[in-house]
């Protein structure tokens, strides 16, 4: 292993981490706002993922797949949460990150839909991460850009009625700062939000 690995583990080491603590860059509240019911192509009602990637699960034998670019240590045998873990400072002159890709009809689904991608990631100083998604005519993603942080996140890029067929992928990637780490990735509808008048 070497001194950065080392250094990875020493900080995330075999910890159990708790996703549904991580702060959410599109928290409950702004989903009910911003994105009213006829504004999303809701397809089925789901309330778990269509896909949960991790690093001891990078494929679902399905439709989704996982990408990893350049990590420093990838760790998948231990007692608390495996993970992917990156330092840019090993590999400067190729950003490090995490794609998944994606296909709906993969799961059976045969009209357009909404998609959320989710990452989880925890950074132990401040990273800039950008998040970039398959842009094609008819395809608009959004919360792609830059998000500067310390500490655990939850980074989300939606596909707005995205056809069944379409194959398509999100991503994040290091642009700065020091070590951090993938967790998980989901890909699902938007939350089921229930809000009065």
């Amino acid at each position: 292993m070497n001194t950065t690995a080392s250094a990875l583990y020493e900080h995330f080491g075999d910890r159990d981490i708790d996703l549904a603590a991580f702060e959410h860059d599109i928290p409950l509240k702004a989903w009910a706002e911003k994105y009213r019911l006829g504004d999303i192509d809701l397809g089925p009602i789901f309330l778990a993922p269509l896909a949960t990637l991790t690093p001891p699960r990078l494929a679902d034998g399905k439709g989704a797949s996982t990408n990893l670019i350049q990590p420093s240590v990838v760790i998948t045998d231990t007692t608390g949460t495996p993970y992917a873990g990156y330092d840019m400072r090993d590999t400067p002159a190729r950003k490090p990150g995490v794609s998944i890709g994606f296909r709906p009809s993969a799961y059976g689904i045969t009209t357009p839909a909404t998609y959320v991608f989710t990452f989880f990631v925890e950074a132990s100083a401040q990273v800039t991460l950008r998040s970039s998604a398959l842009t094609l005519p008819g395809l608009n993603p959004s919360g792609v850009g830059s998000a500067t942080f310390t500490g655990a996140r939850a980074m989300t890029v939606i596909y707005h009625s995205l056809p069944a067929n379409q194959p398509v992928w999100a991503a994040i990637q290091q642009e700065s700062g020091g070590q951090w780490a993938w967790y998980r990735a989901t890909v699902g509808y938007p939350p089921l939000v229930l809000a009065s008048p």
